[in-house]
């Protein structure tokens, strides 16, 4: 019988501990907002840490709005043959499903999913051509 109320005693102590840690957590995470987004766009850089893609261009002004990614280290990779983002190409178009976290102002975002669209489109050589 003792030994069945120091089981249940110790599982209740367990349960406590659990409760207050994730209340402190949560406590902390006050003022911190996440949204996942999705966006495509064309790759301007890559880097084992980072991804950078154009968005949307402004072909009056010449304007390139820009947005820079965190990968994630266990970014899922959609349509690459290799698995590997070393495969992208500046110009190549992705989509890209991120975590955005503002906090104090902050914000950073994390993607969790690239998924490559097409590679970039080949540029005419036309120094060849006569009129």
């Amino acid at each position: 019988m003792q030994k069945i109320i120091k089981i249940c005693s110790g599982l209740c102590l367990i349960v406590i501990i659990v409760c207050f840690s994730e209340r402190s957590y949560a406590e902390e995470d006050r003022g911190v907002k996440m949204e996942v987004k999705e966006i495509s766009g064309q790759v301007s850089y890559t880097d084992k840490d980072f991804i950078s893609i154009v968005y949307r261009e402004e072909s009056d002004s010449s304007k390139e709005y820009e947005m820079v990614f965190y990968i994630d280290k266990d970014v899922i990779l959609h349509n690459f043959q290799g698995k590997d983002l070393k495969e992208l190409n500046e110009q190549d178009t992705v989509d890209i499903e991120y975590v955005q976290i503002d906090k104090q102002g902050k914000t950073k975002r994390v993607a969790k999913r690239i998924r490559f669209v097409k590679k970039k489109m080949p540029s005419l050589d036309l120094k060849g051509l006569k009129e």
